[in-house]
């Protein structure tokens, strides 16, 4: 390879990398190969997920799997429970729903869930920013939602 041709691919390949780096640390995507809406854009700094808990006699257990709703989504129930909770017999018929769900997945020994009296639920948000520290897992902010208790006889 020629000394003009060997110059000017290592200074090609260093502006790549040089300017993905300063768009990594400057947060931004004015990269011209991920114009995909899904990279090209921050719609915000932070993110928010529906955590659900089963409310038992004496305190209440995180259910964050899907094999607790026997073959329901987490993620479907998320985007789901919010957009029917102004129709209230939508939205307890929903509720009912889950609490099959899980008595189901519970007797087909998906899970060795606790006997749950009703089902709590949380909005939990994270913090986008690359400067957050917390865990993945750990909520920077938890505001309840529901609270749905069963009738007596489970």
């Amino acid at each position: 390879m020629s000394r003009n041709r060997y110059i000017l691919v290592n200074t090609l390949i260093s502006y790549i990398l040089g300017f993905s780096l300063f768009c990594i640390f400057a947060q931004e995507e004015s990269w011209p190969f991920s114009h995909f809406p899904m990279y090209a854009k921050v719609y915000g700094t932070e993110f928010s997920r529906l955590r659900f808990y089963g409310i038992t006699e004496d305190s209440e257990v995180r259910l964050d799997n899907s094999k607790y709703w026997h073959g329901l989504s987490t993620t479907n129930i998320d985007r789901v429970l919010p957009k029917i909770e102004s129709d209230p017999e939508r939205f307890i018929a929903a509720l009912e729903h889950l609490k099959k769900a899980y008595f189901l997945a519970r007797e087909a020994g998906a899970h060795s869930g606790p006997d749950i009296k009703g089902i709590r639920f949380y909005r939990c948000y994270w913090n986008l920013s690359l400067k957050d520290t917390r865990k993945k897992h750990d909520c920077h902010k938890l505001e309840f939602r529901y609270e749905y208790m069963f009738a007596e006889g489970g």
